[in-house]
């Protein structure tokens, strides 16, 4: 038997209003979605970090993470989103990653011993509150791919912090984790026959065979045999030609849903910033320099794209 994730259910609760959570530092919700959202949401914010981080604004950023910090200090987790009515749940646990964004870009280890109590009180409400035991062959909702693959990810940055500080017990016991994520990962979301991770339904007891992004999140986290990297690669690449897109309208968008398309959220900007900060930038069939890089990218090659993954 092995450990792994699954989803929790959203809990309805009437009695909250919507105040926003406290805030102590720079305010997360100062760089969100303006126009449309007044608060912070979790995951959401690890690429807006990125952005500011890109864009040398240094302490806004450490004032994001710092005040996430305090939140899982006040309430044993990260909500949602930065209302009161979002205590009930949580969104994939990024704290960690930012910590590590933090540590690349400012060094400072004081920060990072002042705070680490409180990432193992995050890595652990997720340890105690969302774990379910499967055997190999699937006996027992959903055990999503990127979730377990986040919490791989985040054992394996708690080791490097704990070694960092000299807890070298701690560091043990994460790199313990670390391999039993890594372990599940493979023996139960990883399809040979597909070249893939998928989400598995332990009510059903069978795979999900639905494409999403998040199938290949472990490449992005480094939660698979590293030595391995050009199979996984590969493999995954002769996945994703099978999947179809509807590529009719080149740079169209959708509709419907509760708010209206807009222009760039945090996050999204972000991201693009991130992609441009690796690869830079194409128009037509020319290389911009990324000195000259424009407001959007064009074309990025999906091959390097993986393999840049896979060697993060």
């Amino acid at each position: 038997m092995i450990r792994v994730h699954k989803v929790s259910y959203k809990t309805e609760v009437h009695q909250f209003s919507d105040a926003q959570l406290p805030i102590t530092a720079e305010s997360p919700r100062e760089m969100g979605e303006r126009g449309r959202f007044r608060e912070f949401y979790y995951w959401d914010s690890y690429w807006i970090i990125k952005g500011l981080l890109l864009s040398e604004m240094h302490a806004t950023a450490t004032g994001m993470v710092t005040n996430f910090l305090d939140i899982v200090d006040r309430y044993g987790f990260i909500p949602n989103g930065g209302r009161i009515y979002y205590l009930m749940r949580s969104q994939p646990p990024l704290l960690i990653p930012m910590v590590k964004l933090l540590m690349e870009d400012i060094g400072d280890i004081d920060f990072l011993k002042q705070h680490i109590g409180t990432m193992d009180k995050e890595f652990d409400f997720w340890i105690k509150n969302h774990t379910v035991e499967v055997d190999y062959n699937g006996r027992k909702s959903i055990i999503p791919v990127d979730l377990n693959a986040f919490m791989c990810w985040n054992a394996q940055l708690m080791a490097e912090f704990h070694e960092l500080l000299e807890n070298f017990e701690k560091a043990k016991y994460y790199k313990m984790m670390h391999a039993k994520f890594k372990e599940a990962i493979e023996h139960v979301l990883w399809h040979e026959d597909v070249g893939a991770w998928l989400d598995f339904n332990l009510e059903s007891g069978r795979r999900r065979d639905y494409f999403y992004p998040s199938n290949i999140v472990p490449l992005w986290t480094g939660c698979y045999d590293v030595e391995r990297s050009d199979y996984y690669v590969n493999r995954v690449i002769n996945y994703l030609e099978k999947v179809k897109y509807d590529a009719t309208i080149f740079g169209g968008f959708g509709g419907g849903g509760e708010y209206v398309v807009q222009k760039g959220f945090g996050w999204t900007n972000g991201v693009v910033m991130a992609l441009l900060n690796l690869y830079g930038a194409w128009e037509g069939d020319n290389y911009i320099p990324e000195d000259r890089y424009p407001a959007s990218i064009s074309y990025i090659s999906a091959l390097s794209t993986l393999r840049a993954l896979a060697q993060k």
